[in-house]
């Protein structure tokens, strides 16, 4: 991961630092003045309602597994998942009762099963150690090669303090994580190769160990390669990126952002993320027709929200961005500030709040409204 200590080093010397304009989240070419607000909204709305109605068939599928193989671990058990998890059928349920679990090493998820915790379930997962000290990403719980795996209303506790990533969702499209809860991860969700990724309702506060170790990159939830991933109301503090989305027709909605360096990155991941088989992964491709809406993303370090690394014909609107430590909307041109040449972001719209700070260097971004930073330096 050769270019994250730049990056560690770019967000303390980038508190420091062009102007362009807006094209369309797939309806057509026409300029922002063509295109009125409540053309806009109607589109919003049914791409939300399409969301919705696909989470509702997440829920349904769940539903329907009243009749699947059902099994309840006992608080106080130890490494007892892995067993409940070959014994269970497809769609199986697996619920870990109020109270502690405890899991020694990576937990691997390879069939479609249900793992529920009741309230006040914490699994608590020691053996993993966080990349930059280990050569490979270690996942307290990894989907690998398998499909509707749902994990759901469970605290993940790293033993020691110091985890490294809470969920690696590999190879395993519709994975969904609802009401997770893990704090001091290095990463919170990292998914590769896993289209119609869900992570909802959960809250991931990052491991601190970025802020004095430039050797430590600390992320929330990470969309390397998958398409429509939808990420919705989740809570993500204490990280260099909250959510680092790449590939195309993702959904980032009604999160919450604030004491991260950057809250939200629309961005291109590099070829930096080594996988336990010796892979190095990165994105295909960048965040490519992202609906980007009403989210909170303030008092970060850095930047509220940095499109950047060929992010293009993203749409952001009805955001909340204020109070950021240099802007709270960057549109970037073409840069080498976090240590390779990263091409410009490009054809991307924005509908700011007034009250919103924003500059852009990039190509033919358009941007409605907010307070333009004038004089602004690219870099």
């Amino acid at each position: 991961m050769k270019f994250l200590p730049f990056l560690i080093a770019f967000t303390f010397l980038a508190l420091t630092s062009c102007t362009k304009d807006d094209t369309s989240f797939g309806l057509g070419e026409g300029s922002l003045a063509e295109m009125p607000t409540a053309t806009l909204l109607a589109e919003i709305t049914a791409d939300e309602a399409a969301a919705a109605a696909e989470l509702n068939d997440h829920l349904e599928v769940f539903t329907n597994t009243q009749k699947a193989h059902r099994l309840t671990i006992p608080a106080g058990s130890q490494n007892a998942l892995a067993a409940a998890i070959a014994a269970a059928d497809r769609n199986g349920v697996i619920r870990l009762a109020k109270g502690d679990h405890h899991q020694d090493g990576t937990l691997t998820i390879d069939k479609p099963v249900n793992i529920i915790g009741n309230p006040g379930a914490r699994l608590l997962i020691s053996g993993t150690t966080p990349v930059g000290i280990a050569p490979t990403i270690e996942a307290g719980i990894h989907v690998y090669k398998t499909e509707f795996v749902r994990i759901r209303n469970l605290e993940l506790v790293p033993v020691g303090g110091q985890g490294a990533t809470a969920i690696l969702v590999q190879n395993a499209p519709y994975t969904f994580v609802s009401r997770v809860t893990a704090k001091d991860w290095q990463n919170g969700v990292v998914a590769e190769n896993s289209p119609r990724l869900y992570v909802e309702r959960s809250e991931f506060i990052g491991s601190s160990q970025w802020q004095t170790n430039p050797d430590f990159p600390v992320f929330g939830i990470v969309v390397i390669n998958g398409e429509r991933a939808t990420i919705f109301n989740n809570k993500i503090q204490n990280t260099v990126f909250g959510v680092w989305a790449c590939d195309k027709f993702g959904r980032l909605g009604y999160n919450q952002l604030s004491g991260n360096v950057n809250g939200i990155e629309l961005c291109k991941v590099p070829v930096s993320f080594p996988l336990a088989n010796g892979t190095v992964v990165g994105s295909e491709l960048p965040a490519t027709r992202w609906l980007t809406y009403h989210n909170e993303s303030s008092n970060n370090f850095n930047n509220g929200i940095e499109v950047i690394d060929g992010a293009n014909n993203c749409l952001l609107v009805n955001n909340i961005a204020t109070g950021n430590g240099t802007l709270d909307y960057e549109f970037a041109g073409p840069t080498e500030r976090y240590g390779f040449a990263a091409p410009t972001s490009s054809r991307n719209r924005a509908f700011l709040a007034k009250e919103s700070t924003w500059a852009d260097c990039g190509d033919a971004n358009r941007v409605r409204s907010g307070a333009e930073i004038e004089g602004w330096t690219c870099f």
